[in-house]
């Protein structure tokens, strides 16, 4: 059977002892000197300089000087820590877009800190992994975002780099996502674009001590 092949980046679904998604969101600063435009679904990373260093105002509240950690898009390479994914951004007069973080504009993301969280995230479609696929470690690609939804375009290697018992890929694989294709049929581990549960295997927040 086909699969769904509309890309939606990394989604959160369940904590990793299938409880329902607990805590709440973290928040990052986008500086209005970076260049690469993020989208909701868009893993992140900590940036080593720390936090804002310019102070941001959004519809939420004013958000001073240092006291936003700073981000930036996390690139899917071997060791990569990630902070945790976006899942919205405080709305600023500037960009009335909540969707997404446009290039070189100051923004503060709304992040899933990705500690014991499941996601979903589609494969490439490039090849069938099949159930053998579950229990490997991968990684993802950052691929061109929707510019329909306005959704991040990270996907699931499948083939640069298969899925393989390589503990040092970022993601690891739990099972094929039980959501269902828009038509109703199962998502099918078997055919291109299946719709994936994982684990990230490297976070900055390990030890639970989150920044907000």
């Amino acid at each position: 059977m086909a699969n769904d092949q509309m890309l939606q980046g990394f989604k959160a679904v369940r904590m990793v002892d299938n409880s329902p998604l607990d805590g709440g969101l973290v928040l990052g600063a986008l500086a209005s000197g970076y260049g690469t435009a993020v989208y909701v679904g868009d893993p992140v990373i900590r940036v080593a300089a720390g936090s804002n260093v310019a102070a941001v105002d959004t519809v939420n509240g004013h958000h001073a000087i240092g006291t936003v950690p700073e981000v930036a898009l996390a690139s899917g390479a071997d060791g990569v820590a990630v902070y945790g994914v976006i899942e919205g951004f405080e709305q600023i007069p500037a960009a009335e877009f909540l969707h997404a973080g446009r290039a070189s504009v100051a923004r503060i993301a709304k992040i899933r800190p990705v500690h014991n969280v499941v996601f979903q995230i589609r494969d490439d479609g490039a090849a069938a992994l099949g159930a053998t696929a579950v229990g490997l470690n991968a990684i993802y690609e950052i691929g061109t975002p929707s510019t329909t939804t306005l959704m991040s375009g990270a996907k699931l290697d499948t083939n640069g780099t298969a899925p393989s018992a390589d503990a040092s890929n970022p993601l690891r694989i739990l099972s094929a996502s039980r959501k269902r294709n828009l038509d109703g049929t199962e998502n099918d581990a078997a055919a291109a674009f299946c719709l994936w549960d994982v684990v990230f295997n490297n976070d900055t927040e390990a030890d639970g001590a989150l920044g907000i």
